[in-house]
């Protein structure tokens, strides 16, 4: 980028010089050097972000897939239906260490309490704060926190 605000700057000079013919070539080289750094450019901008899709192999890479032989450990947030490695869990987890708060919105219908919220209620070895207006998932899952059942 240098070199051919160099080679602009040499042009202008010439310019006023009344050199015309190195004018026009140090501005030609100037362009040829702008064409050349662009088009050898290493690293692709990334202008509309560089997210992506998350896969079952990267979920078990970052340990959001327990180990079938493992207890679970975190809230279960959904299930990888493909691509599953062998020997891990299909359930995505947020693991206990990285987990702070957790709100589920959607509308009326939409599986929020048979989906999430009772599964990580009969699941989830910790203490919960569950808002729970109409006591749904109190009554699913009342028995099972007395009892301790598996």
């Amino acid at each position: 980028m240098i070199t051919a605000l160099g080679l602009f700057i040499a042009c202008a000079v010439c310019w006023n010089l009344h050199w015309h013919k190195a004018s026009i070539m140090f501005g030609a080289l100037a362009v040829l050097a702008l064409i050349l750094r662009i088009s050898f450019r290493t690293k692709k901008p990334d202008t509309h972000g560089s997210a992506l899709w998350g896969t079952a192999k990267l979920a078990a890479k970052n340990g959001c897939l327990s180990k079938d032989d493992d207890p679970p450990d975190g809230l279960a947030m959904g299930r990888m239906e493909e691509g599953v490695p062998a020997g891990f869990n299909p359930r995505y987890r947020i693991v206990r260490e990285y987990l702070k708060h957790v709100l589920t919105c959607a509308p009326t219908g939409a599986g929020k309490g048979i989906g999430c919220a009772i599964p990580n209620l009969l699941e989830y070895p910790g203490s919960v704060f569950c808002l729970d207006v109409k006591g749904e998932n109190f009554a699913v899952t009342a028995h099972h926190c007395e009892t301790g059942a598996t």
